[in-house]
């Protein structure tokens, strides 16, 4: 088989180059050449490097010796600051070397100099002093000066007998310093506060001690400092452009004179009524998004004067969708009227017909006992619809609790409908529970995750009566539901004003600002868990608490939220 050229070169090494002699001798000509020419430049480089490296070890030597040198100096100098007293300086003298001997003495020397010119300090400011104070003479200070120097030379003389002290010793002399030096700033007392700065001093001193004690401390706990607090009489800064039924409404909220989660609605879906109808529109600007934020901004007023309720918020979302809905062809006045008329049915659907419709679901029978907590106005409304009919007789008991006290107003109305009541206040519930046959609550708030957010003490009425085996039905209108979820108080809240909670000054809190780690917490609402609870009575139907979600899935379009 013959190989082809690739396969022979591939198997194969190539053959050996073959030089003539000629080109031999040539090649090693060459490089004799280049190793003389690179030898040459070694031996030059060698010759300029080494004198450089001996000059530069010479000067670091030199270096070295001058710094040795200074530092030598330089503690001679100390040495002689140390050794000669300023007072009585001594020509130097040549030293022989020094033994332990000398050296202790030397130590001595200097304690004793140091001693000397600090009584020498002292006696010269208490001249200083004299010379000030006007012919007050002041002998005693420097009589005791010249006698805390004469102990000075004692204790140096004792020091030079006794060189080693034990622990003790030491603790003793440092303690009778300390002494003498009180002892010398004593008498200098009295002619320090005649001069001027000790006023000042005394002024600015006693007023933070007095106002620590005036100034009112911040209320809040650091677990709930997240949640917002609402004064009596918020200073808040108004706008021109706020309407006058908002400011009033504002004004209402922080004072709670309007209070209740329908009632607050309410009067918020009737002030943006007045609103509307007294809107004017902006030049180059359309209807319905001027309209849109000027009733953000009363809403976001009415939020700094007190927390809105989900009643308020989910009105203002269903008010927003009104504003989606209009038609822009149409004329200004038409717009304003038909938006009135929707909200005008919305507040008749959802609190007049939705309480109505609530009363049906509730059956009340001859002979029951129903315990109801706080004041609602829905509850309020289906005992009174229940005893107008007449049909049956049944006593309400009515459980109430600091510091509102709102169920003294529940109260006041079920006696004008002529409805035997009970009022018992909330530490009470444990005893009266055994003769109730239902539960009826009011709320706040439907969470989607099925707790209900009801004014505080609700949860506590609630577990009461879950361990009686009593059924709770809390009644709300779907308005109320909201999207939000939690499992406690501490997420969301509204945090009360805590001088509510002093009944009068005789009280023990009558004074909680004063005392430092007292704050009293006031908490406008809790959260009741849906195992404690039997059914929601709504306008729809009496669901469980976990069908809030169904509930706002279903009526997304109709209601806006």
């Amino acid at each position: 088989m013959e190989k082809t050229p690739m396969e022979s070169s591939s198997l194969e090494a190539p053959p050996p180059v073959t030089l003539s002699s000629s080109k031999r001798r040539r090649l090693r000509k060459k490089a004799a050449k280049i190793r003389k020419e690179y030898e040459a430049k070694i031996e030059e480089n060698m010759k300029t490097v080494t004198p450089a490296t001996n000059s530069g070890e010479k000067s670091r030597e030199q270096i070295k010796a001058e710094r040795e040198a200074k530092k030598a100096a330089k503690q001679a100098k100390t040495k002689s600051k140390e050794v000669v007293p300023p007072l009585e300086p001594k020509p130097t003298e040549v030293v022989a070397p020094k033994t332990v001997e000398t050296v202790k003495e030397d130590t001595e020397t200097v304690d004793k100099s140091r001693e000397q010119i600090k009584a020498e300090r002292e006696a010269k400011k208490l001249a200083k002093q004299a010379s000030k104070s006007k012919g007050k003479a002041e002998p005693p200070q420097v009589e005791k000066v010249v006698e805390s120097m004469a102990t000075v030379s004692l204790s140096e003389s004792d020091d030079k007998k006794k060189p080693t002290l034990s622990k003790a010793e030491r603790r003793a002399i440092q303690e009778a310093q300390r002494a003498a030096k009180a002892a010398k700033a004593a008498p200098i007392k009295p002619t320090v506060t005649k001069a001027k700065p000790s006023p000042l001093k005394e002024k600015s001193l006693s007023p933070v001690k007095s106002e620590a004690k005036k100034v009112p401390r911040d209320c809040k706990i650091k677990l709930f400092s997240h949640l917002e607090y609402t004064k009596g009489n918020p200073n808040i800064l108004l706008n021109g452009t706020l309407h006058p039924a908002i400011i009033q409404l504002g004004e209402q909220y922080s004072k709670r004179t309007i209070v209740g989660s329908n009632a607050r609605y309410f009067a918020f879906l009737n002030a943006i009524k007045k609103v509307i109808q007294d809107y004017e529109t902006p030049p180059n600007k359309e209807f319905s998004r001027s309209l849109e934020v000027a009733i953000k901004a009363t809403v976001d007023h009415l939020h700094k004067c007190r927390p809105l309720p989900v009643s308020v918020m989910n009105g203002h979302k269903y008010v927003k969708y009104l504003i989606t809905q209009l038609d822009e062809s149409k004329p200004e006045n038409e717009l304003k009227e038909e938006l009135c008329n929707d909200l005008e049915i919305y507040i008749d659907n959802q609190i007049c017909k939705a309480a109505q419709a609530i009363s049906k679901y509730i059956k009340i029978v001859d002979g029951d006992v129903i315990l109801t907590f706080g004041c609602s106005s829905l509850i309020d409304y289906i005992l009174k619809h229940a005893q107008s009919e007449g049909k049956v007789n049944f006593r309400v008991i009515v459980v109430d609790s600091r510091p509102f006290l709102e169920g003294q107003e529940l109260l006041r109305k079920l006696v004008s409908y002529n409805i035997n009541c009970t009022y018992v206040l909330i530490n009470a519930v444990s005893f009266i529970m055994p003769e109730v046959t239902k539960v009826l609550l009011g709320a706040h708030a439907l969470l989607s995750n099925g707790y209900v957010m009801a004014r505080t003490g609700t949860a506590q009425v609630a577990l009461v009566a879950r361990s009686f085996n009593v059924p709770v039905l809390v009644c709300c209108e779907t308005h109320k539901f909201t999207e939000r979820f939690q499992t406690d108080a501490i997420v969301y809240n509204e945090l009360g004003n805590p001088d509510d909670l002093v009944v009068s000054h005789t009280c023990k809190l009558s004074n909680w600002q004063s005392q430092h780690k007292l704050v009293p917490l006031n908490l406008n609402y809790d959260i009741t868990p849906p195992e404690l609870v039997t059914a929601v009575v709504t306008e729809v139907a009496v669901l469980p608490c976990t069908s809030v979600p169904v509930i706002l899935r279903y009526r997304p379009t109709e209601i806006g939220y």
